[in-house]
């Protein structure tokens, strides 16, 4: 029976030409200098981007075999598939990166048998009819369109070949299929740019304020979607409330989002030195977690806060374990103390991933700063560079930092432009505490934002004053959104920075942005 699946998913798999792979990507322009191919010029503004195929992630995966045949997580456990790899702005839908390979291929095979074996314990039947009205269902959602006759005949002809099995073996089909597995944002040529249809817009939009397919109801409005204004009517609806409140899967896609553009997953094994940090534990640690968690929650769907309000808000949400682990405040809501600094880059699960496990790490930090608040490029080291000794105890982090970096000149061009930004955390220690001095010497926390062109730099003192420099700064707003539309069009920050210019240069809450963006030229149009 696998021989008779094999050639069901390559009968149903057929997409037209795409045979030729240039239908996927445009012609890539060459910026100067670039190391890689962009989809637009760095001057262009809200232009169409690049057609594409986008492969399910893990998580879009669960949530179709989910949302397609009703099972929940006591019926199933999940797909075991091979893990999504992480683009450079941290997320794990980057349409370039999510490939197939043999051993995907085949951990999706027993993914589908085992899921069909689900389906047909539940449903079992195998004449025409019956065959027909799983069709209708499951088919349309698997796909996100209404199957085509010829696709409805090749099923009906699987069934016809597995008997008592038909619904087991269709399933399987069914999830093995490219049309399931793949995203279609190919759209229709209409001579110089291609279109996408009704039912590739209503699976954009579902997947993007959902993470899911979209449902029967959103299919059924598919037809609605190609006007701009109401594709941005529905997609209110589907990620606000009557009340205005974010709904709960909305409410995972930004946190998704957000966790990315922080790099917490780093935080899930982070260790550090039990000499030097005797109190850091696995539970901390997951305290920590929860304590960012519950700040962007607080302030992004909550409060509805804008990029300076993510950046500057004096309070935070501490349990049991982290008032003991900081020292301070009581379980619930806390102003923060005016030396602990303000805003998500003070948050102690932050600044741990931003060090090393036995000190901080001011480059670290200043590199966080300028690459994902800034949005500057900083070049890679040069091959073969040594890490940074460890301390002694003989001097400060930041004179250690001074004297290695800032002294040698084959270091210090791009080490002014972040060290100086890292500085202003220094009395924040590599495990998210406030510290009085360092190595039992006076703590020097002034910095600075020095200007790429090396004209004199933005000075501030401490942690706070440093988030109400980049608050005020419009690079920073407009980089956090930069990092928003990578995680909504699976493609890099570099390329979304042209492709929503006019949306990312908006005010107002952040959670707006991923409505917003349904109404970019790119969501709509592709280039050729």
């Amino acid at each position: 029976m696998r021989a008779a699946i094999a050639v069901a998913v390559l009968l149903t798999g057929c997409l037209g030409s795409l045979e030729d792979a240039s239908v996927l990507r445009p012609g890539p322009l060459e910026r100067e200098g670039a190391t890689r191919p962009s989809v637009c010029a760095p001057s262009a503004r809200d232009v169409a981007g690049p057609r594409l195929l986008r492969r399910l992630s893990r998580d879009e995966l669960e949530a179709s075999v989910r949302a397609v045949f009703d099972l929940d997580e006591a019926t199933w456990s999940g797909p075991i598939v091979p893990p999504d790899p992480a683009s450079a702005d941290g997320y794990t839908n980057h349409a370039d990166l999510l490939r197939v390979n043999e051993a995907y291929a085949t951990q999706l095979r027993d993914t589908a048998e085992r899921v069909g074996q689900l389906v047909a314990a539940r449903s079992p039947c195998a004449d025409p009819a019956c065959v027909d009205a799983f069709l209708d269902a499951a088919g349309r959602r698997a796909y996100r369109r209404p199957l085509t006759e010829v696709e409805r005949g090749r099923y009906r002809d699987l069934a016809a070949a597995s008997g008592d099995d038909a619904i087991r073996w269709i399933t399987a089909a069914l999830i093995q299929s490219p049309h399931f597995l793949y995203r279609s944002e190919l759209g229709v040529e209409d001579g110089r740019a291609a279109t996408l249809d009704g039912y590739e817009l209503a699976t954009s939009l579902a997947f993007l304020l959902t993470g899911a397919p979209p449902t029967d109801a959103l299919l059924d409005r598919a037809g609605e979607l190609t006007d701009r204004d109401a594709r941005r009517a529905i997609a209110t609806e589907l990620a606000f409330d009557e009340a205005g409140q974010p709904r709960p899967a909305f409410r995972a896609q930004v946190m998704r989002f957000a966790r990315g553009w922080l790099g917490l997953a780093a935080l899930d094994n982070l260790g550090k030195s039990p000499d030097r940090f005797p109190t850091w534990s696995p539970e901390v640690r997951a305290a920590l977690r929860r304590e960012v968690d519950a700040y962007l929650e607080r302030v992004l769907l909550e409060e509805r806060g804008d990029v300076r309000a993510l950046l500057t808000s004096a309070t935070t949400e501490l349990d049991p374990v982290l008032v003991t682990y900081y020292g301070w405040g009581t379980a619930g809501r806390n102003e923060r103390p005016p030396d602990w600094g303000v805003g998500v880059l003070a948050l102690g699960g932050v600044l741990a991933v931003g060090a090393t496990n036995v000190a901080t790490s001011p480059t670290q930090r200043g590199h966080f700063v300028r690459t994902r608040v800034l949005c500057d490029t900083i070049d890679p080291p040069p091959p073969n560079i040594p890490q940074i000794p460890e301390p002694t105890g003989a001097e400060t982090t930041r004179e250690r930092y001074e004297r290695l970096h800032a002294g040698d000149p084959f270091c210090q061009g791009c080490h002014r432009l972040m060290d100086p930004i890292g500085f202003g955390f220094e009395h924040l220690d590599a495990a998210g505490r406030f510290r009085d001095l360092d190595n039992g010497f006076p703590i020097d926390d002034s910095g600075a934002i020095e200007e790429l062109d090396e004209t004199p730099g933005r000075g501030f003192e401490g942690p706070a004053q440093l988030a109400d420099l980049l608050a005020d700064d419009p690079a920073a707003a407009r980089c956090v959104g930069s990092f928003g539309a990578s995680f909504a069009y699976g493609l890099s920050r570099e390329d979304t920075e042209c492709l929503a210019s006019s949306t990312l240069e908006a005010e107002g809450p952040l959670v707006d942005l991923f409505v917003e963006l349904v109404a970019t030229p790119h969501f709509e149009r592709r280039a050729l």
